[in-house]
């Protein structure tokens, strides 16, 4: 059930991290430790794809992106009250870009959605704070472009609100630094994408 999770990571690392061509993330090396972090609980915990596994499961994130790479949808979320981008959890699903786009689409109300790769472009690892119902625990989220292919939108209950943000204006609404992260990583991967970016495995 985990191998696709595990293939993915390996593909992601050929593809951006390889030296036989170039290194297009060549200047995210730190990823690479978070990319073994995140392939060893996989390895380690068969039951990581499902929420109630604590301290910590696998999660998914759509980072959906205008037609003319100019703008990214973001949303605040309902319950961490900050701008990040769409995604949620796998509940079980090893195929975590079907998890970015089904979460994308639910969470912009977008039902035309284009999915280049199945590959991740990014992959990080945060807390989520303890709340009513469950304790403090860890998202070990894999992040994939997603491309929308107009603007309009309908705000889900994920989320208080949903925005398009202009990409050289992303820090007037946040500075986490994963999100930054994203947006620093896009102009190499639209590099690759116009040579085109392989659609799945």
């Amino acid at each position: 059930m985990r191998e696709p999770i595990l293939s993915a990571a390996q593909a992601h690392q050929q593809m951006f991290f390889s030296k036989e061509e170039e290194e297009i993330f060549s200047s995210f090396r730190e990823q690479l430790e978070t990319i073994e972090t995140f392939t060893e609980y996989v390895r380690h915990h068969p039951n990581c794809l499902h929420r109630s596994h604590l301290p910590g499961h696998v999660t998914a994130s759509g980072v959906v992106i205008s037609r003319d790479r100019k703008k990214i949808l973001l949303s605040f979320h309902a319950k961490l009250k900050m701008w990040v981008q769409l995604g949620g959890h796998a509940d079980g699903n090893p195929h975590l870009h079907e998890v970015a786009y089904r979460e994308a689409q639910e969470e912009s109300g977008i039902d035309d959605l284009y999915l280049p790769s199945q590959i991740p472009f990014d992959y990080d690892i945060h807390e989520i704070k303890a709340n009513s119902k469950e304790p403090a625990h860890l998202h070990y989220d894999a992040r994939y472009l997603i491309i929308a292919s107009h603007d309009n939108y309908t705000i889900s209950s994920e989320s208080l609100d949903l925005k398009w943000v202009q990409i050289d204006r992303i820090k007037e609404y946040t500075e986490e630094a994963s999100v930054v992260r994203l947006l620093r990583k896009l102009p190499n991967l639209f590099k690759l994408l116009d040579r085109d970016l392989p659609c799945c495995l």
